[in-house]
């Protein structure tokens, strides 16, 4: 008999056999024993998870000869034929290669035909979205009401590009993602029964790298087996064969980034890409580790990483002086990369300056301390509750300020009189405290000051701006040099204001640009 593939070799012959999908095979097996066959299903999710295997199961057992607890027996006519591929009752079709009106159209002639030995004639169509909308719509009515003897199965990784017009008429079922333990564990079967020696690392990376896909783990698998001498698997090998980076190297980076290392950085960039590794396959490895660190971070285990027990616990420790907000910083940083990858004439290079810059996440801002100088509640005090003063012009805009706290005010000994020379005097001093505001005020034109009331023109529309923004602090500097309340007014002509002035309506936004200075663009 020729070589099978492991893949092959190893399909299930069972429901109870097909792995992590068991939502789908115990409704398959109800049906069949309440005799509620559907007339067409349809099996969607990611590439080897048991969609066509399971289709092949279900086409045996409908048509087994001497079924065992609903199980096909394997052995009868029927049995044979299917898992050989040369039934005449079970037909296998590729979507992506059969995907037109004209190959729809010759399904539909076929399916008049009633089966030649079991009791139904099974359609499997593997690829389900390639087909085109033309041979969809043609294929509407024979799904609507086919023959009593037919039923379709399809099979997509793509459920989405099928029409909804289609998905009402089939039974659907979802397939999963196989869990990391499960396939660790067929794994190890198939390496026990097969007589293949392999360390429990090596397991470990096979399974990382099927990605939650049965038939991928088994291919890489058969990969291992081939090159590897006397059916025995190393992991140096094993790391060699599929190109992998070490999770070492990840560990060293990352204390390289915490320590600032910039030497030994640049060292494993270098040994990375003289090791002909993909460095963008790096890089996102790297993130995927960085990803793991911040979850044993913040859990506090790392039970919960799909990853050998050596490595858990090097991972733990290193989680141990980590500090979560970082890690956090550093994904987002990473990520924001990922695309300019592809485009990058220079990946080396950037991926250099990527890591690098990891090197000086302490420099960037920590948004809590952002958020606790942003003023928690304003204090304004609204136009209608001041004094009416009076009109200047028509052609002006008038803005009062009113108390607001400030910090380090220009103090004074005694109550000072409001005059000219007093005001002079205030600037004075304010440039030694705030300078910023100081520079503002020697702008404006002042128009009158009297008791207890300045009153000031601005002919530029970013000087007023400023001071709008600047205003309860200003005013709590007045009154803390002249120990009384002091009205400021100053007057905006209408034709200083920009017509397209961006006015923020959130009062969080405007109180983050008001300690920040920014300006909306």
């Amino acid at each position: 008999m020729s070589y099978q593939v492991i893949s092959r070799k190893w399909r299930p012959n069972s429901f109870e056999e097909v792995i992590g999908q068991t939502h789908v095979t115990e409704t398959l097996v109800n049906a069949i024993k309440r005799n509620r066959i559907g007339q067409a299903y349809i099996f969607s999710g990611p590439r080897g998870t048991g969609k066509t295997s399971t289709a092949r199961l279900f086409a045996k057992a409908v048509n087994c000869e001497h079924p065992k607890e609903y199980n096909p027996c394997n052995e009868c006519v029927s049995c044979q034929e299917i898992t050989d591929g040369r039934s005449m009752d079970v037909l296998e079709i590729d979507g992506a290669s059969n995907r037109g009106i004209e190959d729809i159209k010759s399904i539909r002639e076929m399916v008049k035909y009633p089966p030649t030995r079991g009791k139904y004639r099974i359609y499997i169509i593997d690829e389900f979205h390639q087909i085109t909308e033309p041979a969809f719509n043609a294929l509407l009515k024979t799904l609507e009401e086919p023959p009593p003897y037919v039923i379709f199965v399809f099979a997509t990784t793509e459920l989405n590009k099928v029409p909804a017009t289609i998905l009402s008429r089939c039974q659907r079922f979802e397939f999963r993602r196989i869990p990391f333990d499960d396939i660790l564990n067929r794994l190890k079967e198939i390496c026990r029964v097969e007589k293949i020696n392999i360390d429990e690392d090596s397991l470990h990376v096979i399974t990382k790298k099927g990605e939650g896909s049965m038939r991928d783990s088994q291919s890489i698998l058969e990969q291992a087996i081939a090159f590897s001498s006397e059916n025995d698997i190393t992991y140096d090998k094993l790391i060699d064969l599929l190109g992998i980076v070490h999770d070492d190297v990840f560990v060293t980076l990352t204390e390289a980034i915490m320590n600032k290392d910039v030497n030994t950085i640049l060292d494993q960039i270098q040994d990375v890409s003289n090791g002909g590794h993909d460095l963008s396959d790096f890089i996102r490895n790297f993130s995927a580790f960085i990803r793991d660190l911040y979850v044993v971070r913040v859990t506090g285990t790392a039970e919960k990483i799909e990853t050998t027990d050596a490595m858990k616990g090097t991972l733990k420790k290193l989680a141990d002086k980590s500090d979560e907000h970082k890690l956090i910083q550093m994904l987002s940083i990473i990520h924001n990369t990922l695309p300019q990858l592809a485009n990058s004439s220079n990946v080396c290079l950037l991926i250099e300056s990527l890591l690098l810059k990891l090197t000086r996440i302490d420099d960037l801002v920590n948004l809590n301390e952002i958020l606790e100088k942003i003023p928690h509640q304003s204090t304004l005090t609204s136009r209608s509750s001041l004094p009416k003063q009076e009109k200047t012009t028509q052609n002006v805009k008038e803005t009062s300020f009113q108390p607001e706290e400030a910090s380090n005010p220009p103090e004074n000994k005694e109550k000072r009189e409001l005059n000219q020379g007093s005001w002079d005097l205030f600037i004075e001093e304010l440039k030694k405290e705030n300078p910023k505001i100081s520079t503002l005020l020697i702008t404006l034109d002042i128009t009158s000051i009297d008791k207890n009331m300045v009153k000031a023109d601005c002919g530029d529309a970013f000087t007023y701006q400023q001071i709008q923004r600047n205003k309860g602090m200003l005013q709590k500097l007045l009154n803390k040099f002249f120990k009384e309340e002091i009205s400021f007014h100053v007057d905006l002509n209408k034709k200083a204001t920009p017509k397209n002035q961006k006015e923020p309506q959130d009062k969080g936004l405007q109180n983050l640009l008001n300690v920040f200075d920014g300006d909306i663009v």
